[in-house]
């Protein structure tokens, strides 16, 4: 597990690279397995004048972290606020990164003929509206035999033509996702093995929410850990295939580790 501690991160914000061990740098990324897409926040210290006046709302941020060559993305979104400020020798800039889709139409008005089914209009729909997306997984394939209207947004139309499939559709990293719910012909594939021999950190914890069970834990950070990952955890107490519901990665001069919380697949 040597090249573990090899830590490496590099932030692209237009043309500039900021890499770990250049300059001060905190980085807290949010993420989850929601509608809303998630925002996080980048600090890079001591920025010159110069590269502050470039730095804007509106431009992409992409965060690759990971460890010697092995470097991952673990953020990619817009800007939504720079503000810099004084701490005592210090001027930090902190950089508000919106985890948001970026897409080609935002208003559209298409009526489907009856009988399509929802597989049909969401591959259309992501096509019309150039959005980027992963895997296109229903939990069933809805046939509307009274037609569908999509009015209005794209992405809005899309999530409602998943529901119908028994699926949740959410954002990460500037894509659309599509994960079917508990029961609903999901598929387990690329599973990440966690373990002390590959990251995890401390005990795992038993925590409840809204009455769901799961498990919390912390591992050296790791970028193939993300919202709806599926994960083989091994431990004293745990050994099985779950999937992340939510966490969040964090990079500083101490601290670089990834936090999530675990359901059972």
């Amino acid at each position: 597990m040597e090249y573990l501690f090899n830590r490496g991160c590099e932030i692209l914000i237009g043309g500039y690279r900021f890499n770990y061990g250049d300059l001060t740098m905190n980085v807290h990324v949010d993420f989850d397995d929601n509608n809303e897409p998630n925002e996080s926040t980048v600090e890079l210290y001591n920025l010159s004048k110069h590269t502050l006046a470039n730095i804007r709302t509106g431009m992409r941020v992409i965060v690759n972290a990971g460890y010697g060559k092995d470097l991952g993305t673990v953020l990619q979104g817009n800007i939504v606020e720079v503000r810099t400020k004084r701490e005592q020798m210090d001027r930090v800039t902190t950089i508000q990164v919106k985890d948001d889709l970026t897409v080609s139409l935002y208003e559209m008005a298409h009526t489907y003929r009856p009988g399509t089914k929802a597989s049909e209009i969401i591959h259309d729909l992501l096509s019309r509206a150039q959005i980027p997306h992963g895997a296109v997984q229903l939990g069933s394939n809805h046939a509307y035999m009274k037609g569908f209207v999509a009015k209005g947004d794209p992405v809005a139309s899309i999530r409602r033509a998943a529901r119908e499939c028994n699926t949740e559709v959410f954002t990460r990293q500037g894509k659309l996702y599509f994960k079917p719910l508990a029961g609903a012909g999901l598929e387990v594939t690329g599973i990440v093995r966690l373990s002390a021999d590959s990251g995890l950190i401390d005990s795992p914890q038993s925590y409840e929410e809204d009455k769901v069970k799961g498990v919390r834990v912390t591992s050296l950070l790791n970028y193939r850990l993300h919202a709806d990952a599926q994960l083989r955890l091994v431990s004293e107490d745990f050994d099985g295939v779950y999937r992340v519901k939510r966490g969040k990665h964090t990079i500083s001069m101490d601290q670089f580790v990834t936090e999530v919380d675990l359901v059972k697949i």
